[in-house]
């Protein structure tokens, strides 16, 4: 997975334990984490390799006389391409927010 750095708002947050705030308010970070959960880089790259086995268990059987090499050559493009498909998502979406975010400021210096 690249790098791409973390939105403003997570670096400068820190945890909180939502077992200690009211219970509104805990379910609403709740989810707020789980809208923002697939573009935060560093959540995704901690279970990229079980989202990517799972897959290809379920999407890519050895097929009827494939050789091992050319199965695990196919194995490796393929992975490669899931890899830079979530990576694509998540730098789109990131730009997305960050479009969002920019629209709303002039927005509101326009109003």
């Amino acid at each position: 997975m690249d790098g791409i750095p973390a939105r403003s708002e997570q670096s400068t947050q820190s945890p909180v334990n939502l077992a200690s705030l009211p219970r509104d308010e805990a379910l609403e970070r709740a989810r707020a984490a789980g809208r923002g959960i697939l573009v935060d880089d560093t959540a995704v790259s901690a279970v990229f390799l079980s989202l990517w086995t799972d897959w290809m268990n379920a999407n890519i059987p050895k097929a009827c006389g494939q050789s091992d090499d050319d199965f695990s050559e196919l194995v490796n493009a393929v992975m490669e391409e899931f890899e830079f498909g979530v990576n694509e998502f998540i730098r789109s979406v990131t730009f997305n927010l960050i479009l969002e975010r920019v629209e709303s400021l002039v927005a509101d210096d326009s109003s």
